[in-house]
């Protein structure tokens, strides 16, 4: 088309409003959710009507992108809040208003509101990558210089915000996961929580390369929370069993350690690496004391205790 005409044509669309409808149609398209090339394609003719450039709408989309991460999650972690008024409260004036919401997230349904917040982000994120393929592919049928010059600059603004759009991804996930208290889970329950982290992880890598040390640091702290609480618990519920067993003082062999019980075979290794290492002060007094006395009888449920501490 001459030049002459494309002004003429984008001089018409301007006078009926197109250049408003533009705005309005990535909102009727939801291109952010759900990308369509046949339509995206006839919304460039559209910008390049009203001469605009290709890369004037990669800013554009990129705004829309990192709008719908935000209003996607917000909204979803506020369908799992109890209070809809939380975020009215005084008391929380000044604050985040998504980190409130994550706050307010109970145990009960962390898990649900997890995943549904990962599959909601995670077609954000596909979205963007078949724009990204879409980009490419559309490279290679390119004939014209000035077009090809056109498309490496919009090449590099799309590997440009792939890194910022996952950023956001992984930030709002990390929020949800460091506002959460794990430690009182199941371990099946933590297990869970872990595999739907180290997926998104998966999922990052395969976008954009990114070793999302956001979320690694998220989930390891969680852990290291979740497992302090974990051996604690068992701690207690050991010294419940030893302060209430039958003992019996029995005289043994100067050479005797407490390795030697029948009961303790299938942990020795572990308890000579406890009894080596000086950090483990409470459980090496512990065996140190075992090998002055000999319980009658050791239950199975007091070795099955001493297991999970030392596995």
């Amino acid at each position: 088309m001459p030049d002459t005409a494309r002004r003429q044509q984008g001089a018409s669309m301007h006078k009926y409003g197109f250049s408003i409808t533009i705005k309005e149609q990535f909102s009727i398209l939801k291109c952010a959710f759900i990308f369509d090339g046949e339509r995206y394609s006839k919304l460039l003719v559209a910008y390049n009507l009203l001469e605009k450039s290709q890369v004037s709408m990669i800013d554009n989309l990129h705004v829309h992108y990192i709008t719908a991460i935000y209003n996607s999650s917000f909204n979803v972690v506020h369908s799992y809040v109890a209070s809809a008024d939380i975020l009215d409260s005084s008391e929380h004036s000044g604050k985040n208003p998504y980190t409130m919401l994550c706050q307010s997230v109970g145990q009960d349904i962390f898990i649900q509101c997890l995943v549904h917040l990962c599959k909601v982000l995670f077609k954000i994120v596909l979205s963007y990558h078949q724009l990204v393929i879409w980009h490419y592919n559309s490279d290679n049928d390119s004939q014209s210089e000035n077009i090809d010059v056109e498309n490496n600059i919009t090449k590099q603004k799309l590997d440009h915000y792939l890194m910022k759009i996952w950023d956001d991804v992984q930030r709002k996930v990390s929020s949800l996961l460091l506002n959460a208290d794990l430690a009182s889970y199941k371990f099946d329950q933590f297990v869970q929580v872990l595999r739907v982290v180290h997926r998104l992880i998966q999922v990052g890598e395969e976008f954009c390369s990114s070793k999302s040390e956001d979320l690694q640091e998220s989930i390891r702290k969680q852990s290291i929370n979740y497992f302090k609480n974990y051996h604690s618990q068992r701690m207690e519920e050991l010294k419940i069993f030893l302060e209430n067993e039958m003992w019996e003082i029995c005289p043994v062999k100067p050479s005797f350690d407490v390795l030697q019980l029948q009961e303790f075979k299938s942990f020795r290794s572990s308890l000579k690496t406890f009894k080596l290492n000086p950090q483990r002060k409470s459980l090496s007094l512990t065996i140190r004391r075992l090998q002055l006395i000999v319980v009658r009888p050791v239950t199975h449920k007091m070795v099955a205790v001493l297991s999970e501490i030392t596995s």
